[in-house]
């Protein structure tokens, strides 16, 4: 429900404006949410506006670390839903870069939930191989990590399964699939859109 997400998202950015104040962090993960709303929306020059805006909070904030990976992170992804693989990668890199510097376990939740995002763009742009590889490597973590029935044990499946669809390999998508649907029909109720 992303229209009504976009709304009630503008509605709060311009209450924190008018009661709170129009900077801070608060209105940092505001302009954040909105961003990967409007990426939701498919108007991902909106989506970056409201990136730049958030980047600009966290900037006069003085935040830094895990917020500007996730900004990275996001970024990336925003590139990527316009079809700019080779910007969405280097988006990504950076964040790894980042992630590296300050020493980030590479079982770290956020560190993770970025390699996920990179490996999908990698599979996007046709390196195929070496999403496979990665998102392998990843469920194996995720199994280990969080157990098989979780959430980002799921995503993982499903990545393989689509990356499996783009390499027009059935014989390895098709078992994915169905370990896919018994995992989310799991997770989640029959009426969400997975």
């Amino acid at each position: 429900r992303a229209t009504e997400a976009e709304a009630l998202l503008r509605d709060a950015i311009a209450l924190q404006d008018r009661v709170v104040a129009s900077g801070g962090t608060r209105m940092m993960a505001l302009t954040n949410d909105l961003a990967l709303v409007l990426n939701e929306l498919g108007r991902y020059r909106e989506a970056a506006e409201a990136l730049d805006a958030s980047d600009r909070f966290m900037a006069e904030s003085g935040l830094g670390g895990s917020d500007v990976v996730i900004s990275l992170a996001n970024r990336a992804s925003i590139l990527e839903s316009a079809g700019n693989y080779p910007d969405a990668l280097a988006l990504f890199a950076q964040a790894r870069r980042s992630l590296d510097q300050r020493g980030v376990s590479i079982d770290d939740t956020l560190r993770r939930q970025t390699a996920r995002s990179e490996a999908r763009t990698l599979g996007l742009s046709g390196q195929h191989v070496l999403a496979r590889q990665r998102f392998k490597d990843l469920r194996e973590r995720a199994a280990h990590l969080d157990g098989k029935d979780s959430g980002e044990y799921a995503m993982l499946t499903w990545q393989l399964t689509a990356l499996a669809r783009s390499m027009l390999e059935p014989d390895i998508g098709l078992p994915l699939l169905a370990e896919s649907e018994q995992l989310w029909r799991a997770l989640v109720p029959d009426t969400h859109p997975v």
